[in-house]
């Protein structure tokens, strides 16, 4: 009976470990977003940014103000994380609304946004710069600019299986 019990228990002892695993847990929640105070707030500048653990992969998304209710978002993709350094590097393909160029473009398009970052993650931010490149001209140097993003006291878990995320993330990256 004694050996019963203790088989059960180390099944869902193992059972829950794995459980555990398969979804995300919250690293932290990172902004310096700006938002109008007027009765229907819009987001006017800075970025947001959540960061998660699947066993040993980091995840994550961003959010860029685009001047609207709802920042433009984006998953994440060709994350490195240092821990002993602290140093963290990650890029982001993202659209901002659409856009036209009188003269060349005869219709509007969907913008595309790249960012890439390269900094340092800290217990209470995210600092380092990030550079954002016109997807359309991803030749062109882009714009450089250092940002420091503060550490929110809310911690999001992400009800995603790493599949799932995994999944997410391959329709994100790739621009149509």
């Amino acid at each position: 009976m004694k050996l019963f019990i203790f088989s059960l228990f180390m099944l869902l002892s193992v059972n829950s470990a794995f459980a555990n695993e398969s979804k995300a847990v919250s690293i932290g929640e990172y902004s310096n977003m700006f938002w109008d105070a007027g009765e229907d707030p819009h987001c006017l500048s800075g970025f947001n940014l959540g960061l998660y653990k699947f066993n040993k992969e980091i995840v994550g998304r961003i959010g860029m103000a685009n001047g609207s209710e709802e920042p433009a978002s984006g998953v994440l993709y060709d994350i490195k994380y240092e821990p002993k350094r602290h140093y963290l590097s990650f890029k982001a393909k993202l659209s901002a609304g659409s856009e036209s160029v009188p003269g060349i473009i005869k219709k509007d398009r969907p913008s595309k946004e790249l960012l890439e970052f390269s900094g340092k993650i800290t217990s209470n931010a995210v600092i380092g710069t990030m550079v954002q490149k016109d997807g359309y001209y991803l030749s062109e140097k882009g714009t450089s600019t250092k940002i420091k993003l503060i550490r929110l006291n809310k911690k999001q878990n992400l009800d995603l299986s790493l599949e799932e995320w995994e999944n997410m993330k391959a329709l994100s990256t790739t621009w149509q």
